[in-house]
């Protein structure tokens, strides 16, 4: 299913760490584990990352993220604000209200 595109795996951590105040070396040693984990069993490696973000992350954060190999982002408290702006405007920002890509 990774391979047809189906399935995804995002950021691929074995856990998903405290980012607002964890130390870095347990946050890289999850990722090491979780990426390991992945390319052995799935044969992929993650590019992509979804960040929770319930209470933000460390500056650290996106240079560990970059450094493991993720490219792309999506955190959850920026699709939420660009949500409330996307209603606020009556979805007249090109995308219609019934959409469903939030």
């Amino acid at each position: 299913m990774t391979r047809r595109g189906q399935l995804e795996v995002v950021l691929g951590g074995w856990v998903m760490p405290d980012e607002a105040v964890t130390h870095y070396q347990p946050v890289i040693d999850q990722l090491i584990e979780g990426h390991q984990w992945v390319e052995e069993n799935l044969g992929i490696k993650p590019i992509d990352a979804w960040i929770n973000d319930p209470f933000a992350y460390s500056s650290t954060m996106p240079y560990i993220w970059k450094k493991s190999g993720i490219e792309n982002m999506v955190n959850l408290r920026n699709l939420q604000a660009i949500r409330r702006v996307w209603i606020s405007c009556g979805g007249h920002i090109g995308i219609p209200m019934t959409s469903t890509i939030f």
